[in-house]
């Protein structure tokens, strides 16, 4: 059970009323009194866990349990008359009783407030109740279980003593950030070249031939000079021109996590499909020549999840380490990150299977400056739309052209069949 106190307060004259659904209690009090209490229910308040409740409070309009909400039925309040500024205590009691499924619901209607119709039934669709603005994130984990037309998550009134119609520092964030700039390999050419006695020799660089490095004049003539005798600086130049080739490779493990134990207080209890796993990924490096390359390197992978009942992505993780290849590591390095969940199940046996599996990943190794000098991927797509991808927070949902979308919304399946007796 959970007990929340507060004080409910607008900055304007308003009336208003809760619509909720308890499973299996809602209940808000205000000024003393209960305004509002919501117990699971099959249909009527005389059966399930309603019938416990009726003492305490009883609703005086026809209007309760004709509309769904959520995973039951909505029961509508008493109506409030609150005053602009002028603060009332306000408690809300929400609690799972058995066991099992967990699912509230707590709207607001404004008096003389028009609203769209829930095309199911045709309730009104009603704001969420709420005393500041909604986040992005906060917005697609409500998103994600309720079903369209239930209720509105950005709209309507928020409880507070002042108006403001500031966006979110969030969303704010998210619009400050740009997009990073491509940092190109060095192109080949002809360049001057330096030796450590301070010779120069304008050429292109061409290869490495054991100890020697190739270059070819202007007029087409092949020279091979020793590596041991070029300048730190030509040196530098030719790892980032021409650095060595790289093996990437993305790991991931998987251990199940077991389902909670069933309710020893619920007789008729059943475990609903329910799947749980903490994924931990990594990224391994290595180099395949022998060539000595002592530059500094930064590997980095991102994890993506998609959805199982629907067409969108999900951001789960991304690490990145740095590194110098040296015959002491073998030329090789390797990390993992911290285990990240991912979850998939149905409120019910009869509805579909709802949450996130893996889905791919992403490699990227840069040298000094930033340039990517070597990528693995499981989806091109990933890929190519990475720079705008990155700029989302974790647990953020997408598309295939990178850009933030709404979770894929659960459908009436997600409804107890009596909802539409």
């Amino acid at each position: 059970m959970a007990h929340y106190k507060g004080q409910l307060v607008y900055p304007e004259d308003v009336t208003i009323r809760f619509w909720g659904m308890g499973d299996d209690l809602l209940a808000v009090r205000v000024d003393g009194e209960v305004v509002m209490l919501s117990a699971w229910t099959t249909g009527t308040t005389a059966d399930g866990h309603a019938s416990n409740f009726v003492q305490l409070w009883q609703t005086s309009t026809s209007k309760s349990l004709k509309h769904p909400l959520g995973n039951n039925l909505s029961t509508v309040g008493d109506w409030i008359d609150l005053k602009a500024g002028v603060p009332l205590d306000m408690e809300v009691v929400t609690s799972e009783i058995t066991g099992g499924v967990y699912c509230s619901l707590l709207c607001v209607e404004v008096k003389d407030e028009e609203y769209p119709k829930n095309p199911v039934l045709l309730g009104p669709t009603l704001p969420i109740f709420k005393t500041a603005e909604v986040s992005h994130n906060l917005a697609d984990l409500i998103h994600r279980d309720l079903v369209p037309g239930d209720a509105c998550v950005t709209n309507g009134p928020i409880f507070r003593d002042y108006m403001a119609k500031e966006t979110t520092e969030e969303m704010k964030a998210m619009v400050r950030i740009e997009d990073e700039p491509k940092i190109p390999l060095l192109e080949k050419g002809l360049r001057v070249w330096s030796s450590t006695m301070g010779k120069e020799l304008e050429a292109e660089f061409i290869t490495y031939i054991g100890d020697k490095a190739v270059f070819k004049t202007a007029k087409g003539k092949q020279i091979k000079y020793p590596i041991a005798q070029l300048s730190a600086e030509s040196l530098r130049v030719i790892d980032l021109m021409d650095p060595p080739e790289f093996d990437l490779d993305f790991h991931k493990s998987s251990r199940q996590v077991p389902p909670p134990p069933l309710s020893p207080f619920n007789a008729n209890a059943i475990q609903r499909p329910l799947r749980i796993f903490d994924y931990t990924f990594g990224a391994k490096v290595r180099q395949n020549t022998a060539r000595e390359y002592s530059r500094k390197l930064e590997v980095e992978y991102y994890a993506f999840g998609e959805e199982v009942e629907g067409d969108h992505w999900i951001y789960l993780d991304r690490r990145s380490e740095s590194f110098t290849p040296t015959r002491e590591n073998r030329r090789s390095f390797e990390f993992k990150g911290e285990a990240v969940r991912i979850q998939s199940q149905a409120i019910r046996d009869s509805a579909p299977m709802r949450g996130s599996r893996y889905g791919g990943y992403v490699i990227t190794l840069k040298d000094e400056r930033g340039a990517i000098i070597a990528h693995e991927t499981s989806h091109d797509f990933l890929y190519e739309n990475l720079s705008r991808i990155r700029k989302l927070p974790f647990n953020a949902y997408f598309n295939k052209q990178g850009d933030r979308m709404v979770p894929s919304r659960p459908t009436e399946e997600e409804y107890p069949t009596w909802v539409f007796r």
